[in-house]
C-alpha cells in the first residue's frame, strides 16, 4: 500500500489546481469552424472590391475534409505570362478540416495556414512558416466577446498575428497589422486572401485580381442577409415613374482618323414595366438629341418617341465576382464588383499557341469596357492606345425620392417648339362604345404617313403607309392591354399610348 507524505501535499495541490484551470479553459473553449460551407459568404477590401467563397466540391480522405471553392484564373509559375483558368481560389488551394479542429488554408506555393480550434482565450500557435522566405508567423487570440454584425450577434474571436523570422526575432511583414475575427456560427468575419499570404512581394505578384490583403463580411446567402450577388435582375429593376438622362459622345484626335465627333443626350422615362419569362420588357418615353460633326459636316438628329425596352435576366456577369467565364471570340475573362457596381475586369485570356491546355494575355485595343449599376443599367468607357475615346454615363437620374445630378430639358434638347404644334395637330380618338381607333391628320401639314400599333412587347399588330387623312382602326381582335401608336412622316415621329379594356 502507497501512503501519501506530507511533502506531496503542495504538489498534489499545484496538479489538483492545474487540472480544474485546463478543465475550465475546456469548457470555455469554442468550436469554430472559418468557412460556412452551406452558404456563398461575400467579402469587401478595403478598394470596395468584392470576393466571394463558394464551395463547389468536397473530398473525404480519412477524418480529413477538403473543401474547395471556384476555380480563379492564375498564372503557372512555369514561363512568364502563362496561366490556367483553373487555378486556386482567393483562399487558396483548398480549405482543409482535420478531426483535431485544426482549419488549413493554403497559398500560391502549396503552404499550410494554419487557424486551430477550439478557441480559447490566450490560446497561440505557429499560423505559418517559411524557411525560403525566412518567415515565422504566431497566432494568439486575444479577444472573445458577442458582437453584431449584418444584423446577427454572434461570438466572436479575435486573432492577433505576429511575424518573427526563423530565429525568433520581430521582424516588419504587414500581417503584424492585420487582425482575424472569427465567427462561431458564420465562419471568418474578417479574412485573408490566403493565396498570396503571408503578403511578400512575391506572393503579391502572382495575383491580378486586385482584392486587398484582409476582407470583410458582408453578406451571406444562407440566411440570406447583407449584401447578395449583382444579377441583371438588379440592374435592370425599375420601376414606373423612373427617369434617367444620360449622355453619350466621343472626340477623335484628328491625326490618321476620320473626323468624326458626336454627342448623343437621351431622356428616358419609364411608363410601364413588365415581364416574359426571363427578360424584363419597358415601354420608355424617349426624348433624343444627337450632334454630329463628320469631317465637318455638322448633323442633328431630334425627335421624342415611345419605345419598347427588352432586358434579358440571362447575363454571364450573373455569375460571382472574379469567377471566369467563356468569352464568345474563344477567350476567358471574368467580372470585378463592387457593392453597386459590375465592371469588366479589361484582362481577356486565350489559349496559348504553344499548348492549349494554358492560357495568354491577348493583346487589343479600341476596347469598350462596360459597367452596369444596380438599378440604373449601363454605362461604358472606350478607350486605348489606338481607340477612339468614347463614353456613356448618367447626367442626371430620378428613383422614387432620389435624385443625382442635373437633369436635361426635353424642350431644349428637341429645340423647337414647333413639334408640340404639329402633335397638337394631330388628332387621336378612342371610342369605348364601339371599339375604335380613329385618327385625324387633316391639319398636320404633312403628306404620306406610316402608322404602326404595336404592343409592350414591341410586336406589330398594324401597320399601314397611305397618303390619307383620316384613319378608322377596329380594336375587336386586340386583346386587352396597353398598344403604342406610332405615326411617322416627312415632318414628325411620335407615339401615343392607348388601352384596350
Amino acid at each position: 500500500m502507497y501512503y501519501l507524505k506530507k511533502n506531496h501535499i503542495p504538489f498534489l495541490k499545484l496538479l489538483v489546481f492545474a487540472i480544474t484551470l485546463l478543465s475550465f479553459q475546456n469548457i470555455k473553449a469554442q468550436n469554430y469552424k472559418c468557412i460556412k460551407t452551406d452558404a456563398i459568404t461575400h467579402f469587401e477590401g478595403a478598394n470596395s472590391i468584392i470576393a466571394s467563397i463558394r464551395i463547389d466540391s468536397v473530398f473525404y480522405v480519412g477524418d480529413t475534409i477538403d473543401n474547395i471553392s471556384f476555380h480563379m484564373i492564375r498564372d503557372t509559375g512555369l514561363y512568364s505570362n502563362i496561366y490556367k483558368y483553373n487555378g486556386a481560389s482567393w483562399i487558396g488551394y483548398k480549405y482543409r478540416l482535420l478531426p483535431n479542429g485544426d482549419n488549413i488554408f493554403f497559398n500560391a506555393y502549396h503552404e499550410p495556414i494554419i487557424i486551430k480550434t477550439p478557441i480559447y482565450i490566450n490560446n497561440s500557435w505557429e499560423m505559418y512558416r517559411s524557411d525560403s522566405l525566412n518567415i515565422v508567423i504566431t497566432a494568439v487570440v486575444s479577444e472573445i466577446i458577442n458582437m453584431s454584425f449584418l444584423g446577427l450577434t454572434d461570438s466572436i474571436a479575435t486573432i492577433k498575428l505576429f511575424a518573427k523570422d526563423t530565429n525568433n526575432i520581430s521582424i516588419e511583414n504587414p500581417v503584424n497589422n492585420y487582425t482575424l475575427r472569427l465567427s462561431k456560427n458564420y465562419g471568418l468575419k474578417t479574412i485573408f486572401n490566403f493565396y498570396t499570404f503571408p503578403f511578400t512581394n512575391s506572393l503579391n505578384q502572382r495575383c491580378f485580381y486586385f482584392l486587398s490583403d484582409t476582407l470583410n463580411l458582408i453578406g451571406i446567402t444562407n440566411p440570406r442577409i447583407g449584401w447578395q450577388n449583382i444579377t441583371a435582375y438588379d440592374v435592370y429593376n425599375w420601376q414606373p415613374g423612373w427617369e434617367f438622362h444620360t449622355t453619350e459622345g466621343t472626340t477623335t484626335l484628328h491625326g490618321s482618323y476620320p473626323w468624326y465627333d458626336y454627342t448623343e443626350n437621351k431622356i428616358r422615362t419609364i411608363l410601364n414595366r413588365d415581364s416574359i419569362q426571363d427578360t424584363l420588357v419597358y415601354t420608355v418615353d424617349l426624348c433624343f438629341y444627337k450632334y454630329i460633326d463628320a469631317n465637318g459636316n455638322i448633323s442633328y438628329n431630334r425627335y421624342r418617341d415611345t419605345i419598347i425596352e427588352k432586358h434579358s435576366l440571362i447575363t454571364r456577369w450573373n455569375r460571382l465576382p472574379n469567377e471566369p467565364y467563356y468569352e464568345y471570340y474563344n477567350g476567358i475573362s471574368y467580372y470585378i464588383k463592387t457593392e453597386k457596381k459590375v465592371s469588366e475586369s479589361g484582362f481577356i485570356f486565350v489559349p496559348n499557341q504553344t499548348d492549349t491546355n494554358y492560357l495568354q494575355p491577348m493583346n487589343y485595343d479600341h476596347a469598350c469596357f462596360y459597367r452596369w449599376h444596380t438599378a440604373l443599367g449601363e454605362t461604358f468607357l472606350c478607350q486605348g492606345f489606338l481607340a477612339q475615346p468614347d463614353s456613356l454615363g448618367f447626367a442626371y437620374y430620378r428613383k422614387d425620392s432620389i435624385e443625382f445630378g442635373t437633369p436635361f430639358n426635353c424642350s431644349t434638347l428637341l429645340n423647337s417648339e414647333n413639334i408640340h404644334e404639329e402633335k397638337n395637330d394631330i388628332k387621336i380618338f378612342q371610342d369605348l362604345s364601339n371599339g375604335t381607333i380613329t385618327i385625324d391628320l387633316i391639319d398636320s401639314k404633312s403628306h404620306g404617313f406610316t402608322i404602326k400599333i404595336f404592343d409592350l412587347l414591341g410586336r406589330s399588330i398594324i401597320a399601314t403607309t397611305d397618303t390619307k387623312d383620316k384613319y378608322i382602326f377596329s380594336l375587336d381582335k386586340f386583346k386587352s392591354g396597353v398598344y403604342i401608336i406610332n405615326i411617322q412622316s416627312d415632318k414628325f415621329n411620335i407615339s401615343k399610348k392607348i388601352i384596350r379594356q
